[in-house]
């Protein structure tokens, strides 16, 4: 459901939305494009507003056990002409115990030991560092340097667990998920600002969109903006060419991409080229990636199908703590199918040749490379399969299994979900994992349930 706003309805909306934020900043910005938009527009061209609201709460099955909880309101606006368009998604969230990845790690686990090997990692490059060993050393900061050790033996594990429940914690972020200008000219379309780019057809993994992290384990969370210019050239009636420029502190550090994407005997298939690189890779020491890629998406008979592969080459290999083969391969297949009753199946399969075919093998380094988008597990092989009914007049249920089986471990994910309206849902999901604690991935993990109330405006 969309809410359209003639000029004035808007200013009312802005000032009731800036006089009841005090860290109104980013709301500013957004207030006054809003305006200066919906006032240039004419009558026929009003602006949209919509979103969601939702509360999702979660409790871990720790030692003792812990909650998470996070409220959202997501504001989209929308407006424009034959000739451009602007729009702007603004995400406001308030969190107590934001859910925290380590602390759903058990105790002794292969990952909590990983995870305890990259701080160990960071804590030696502090310590070779010559500058913060001049520091370190030099007493005139002496007073200071004991206050930070201090400081940090103060962070005991009743300090972390408990800080985020407390009235001085920073609860309340706003973020500018979207913000952009589309200019639409005869040969091109342009888009300039923060937008969504998705590459891929893939359902739990997609190794050829570089411009998002997928987490394989939250499958519907939405993918967040990206700073930058593209340009869109159509040929023809079902083919495009998408060129993409990402800015970063210089041109050697910026990263671009061009994809061209047609349909052929009936099939929707893309051909990619791209080199990314930021800040993150430059203070981790990991160099620019250059990734070609194809992906595909179609039907054979009445199943449903889709692939993607990439081949991955790291621009240089003069790295002090990371070993990664100079070329890597990475490659996700699915199919899905609906029977007539209504319930619906898939399968999608997940190569990667940077993961490791033994759980030995796994190192701290490859938490590094799983937070930066090299890879989206430690494994070398992965498979998802998942089952959909609407068994109810109003309720879905859904069970997804993601398993590792280059470590024999696996999370399942039954999920129901209630429709109390076209509007309003309400979302319960159980996570169970399976597999060896002290040797595999997702039997690491502790179980957990989440509830989740989603209203649409």
């Amino acid at each position: 459901m969309k809410v359209i706003l003639t000029p004035l309805m808007t200013v009312r909306y802005v000032l009731l939305q800036w006089t009841t934020r005090r860290d109104g900043c980013i709301t500013m910005v957004f207030a006054i494009m809003i305006v200066l938009f919906s006032i240039s527009l004419s009558d026929a061209q009003k602006l949209e507003i919509g979103g969601y609201g939702e509360n999702e709460t979660m409790f871990t099955f720790a030692d003792t056990g812990y909650f998470s909880d996070v409220a959202k309101l997501r504001v989209e606006a929308s407006a424009g002409t034959d000739f451009y368009s602007f729009e702007s998604h603004v995400i406001f969230s308030t969190a107590y115990q934001p859910i925290d990845p380590i602390l759903g790690m058990r105790k002794g686990s292969k990952m909590m030991s990983l995870f305890d090997g990259m701080f160990e990692n960071m804590l030696a490059g502090v310590q070779n560092d010559t500058t913060l060993s001049a520091m370190m050393t030099d007493s005139s900061n002496a007073g200071a340097m004991d206050g930070f050790s201090e400081l940090m033996f103060m962070l005991d594990d009743r300090t972390i667990r408990y800080l985020p429940y407390t009235s001085f914690y920073p609860k309340e972020t706003i973020m500018l998920d979207r913000l952009l200008i589309k200019l639409f000219f005869k040969h091109a379309d342009v888009y300039v600002g923060r937008q969504q780019i998705a590459w891929g057809t893939g359902y739990a993994f997609n190794p050829t969109d570089i411009w998002n992290q997928k987490n394989p384990l939250d499958v519907s969370a939405p993918k967040l903006g990206v700073n930058a210019l593209r340009i869109e050239m159509p040929f023809g009636e079902l083919s495009n060419i998408n060129l993409i420029g990402v800015p970063g502190a210089d041109l050697k550090h910026s990263s671009v991409g061009v994809r061209v994407k047609t349909n052929m005997l009936g099939y929707d298939a893309s051909v990619s080229a791209s080199r990314f690189m930021n800040a993150d890779r430059v203070i981790l020491g990991l160099p620019a990636r250059n990734i070609f890629g194809v992906d595909m998406a179609g039907q054979i008979g009445e199943v449903g199908v889709w692939a993607e592969a990439v081949a991955i080459n790291h621009k240089n290999d003069d790295m002090d703590n990371f070993e990664i083969d100079s070329t890597y391969f990475q490659v996700d297949a699915g199919l899905d199918y609906t029977f007539e009753s209504g319930i619906y199946v898939m399968g999608e399969y997940y190569f990667n040749s940077l993961g490791h075919s033994n759980p030995d093998r796994y190192a701290p380094t490859d938490i590094f490379l799983q937070y930066m988008g090299d890879m989206a597990g430690l494994g070398e092989n992965y498979l998802m399969l998942g089952v959909r009914d609407n068994f109810w007049d109003k309720v879905d249920a859904t069970v997804f299994v993601l398993s590792n089986l280059s470590d024999y471990s696996a999370i399942i994910m039954p999920t129901a979900e209630y429709y109390f309206s076209d509007g309003v849902s309400l979302d319960f999901r159980v996570s169970i994992a399976a597999g060896d604690r002290k040797k595999t991935e997702f039997g690491s993990i502790y179980h957990s349930m989440m509830a989740k109330i989603v209203a649409y405006f």
